[in-house]
């Protein structure tokens, strides 16, 4: 071959090298720092604030959420809420014709 194309292949080779190994070292650092979960506070981060930039969902009208917590249950003394009691209040909200009732 000739003297040439033996310094194209050499130039090509330090030029891989040059690029490869610290590209290499780098994947393999993010991927340990990730393994580790040393990234994931960034992660969560990024994750919030793309959740922050999204618009605006509009508000769904045939969506109601019923809450009892503990502040309704301590200003009512006498509270109990039986599973018949229970059972017409889904009943109720099924007769206004909601498309979904989540109980937990």
């Amino acid at each position: 071959m000739k003297p040439e194309l033996w310094r194209t292949i050499k130039e090509e080779i330090y030029i891989w090298r040059v690029g490869t190994l610290p590209g290499i070292a780098v994947i393999g650092l993010v991927m340990i720092a990730r393994l580790t979960g040393l990234m994931q506070s960034l992660e969560w981060l990024a994750f919030d604030n793309f959740l922050r930039l999204r618009p605006d969902e509009s508000r769904d009208e045939q969506i109601v959420i019923v809450g009892i917590n503990e502040d309704d249950i301590s200003t009512c003394r006498d509270f109990s809420l039986s599973d018949h009691d229970l059972a017409q209040l889904l009943v109720s909200l099924a007769v206004a014709c909601w498309s979904f009732v989540i109980y937990s």
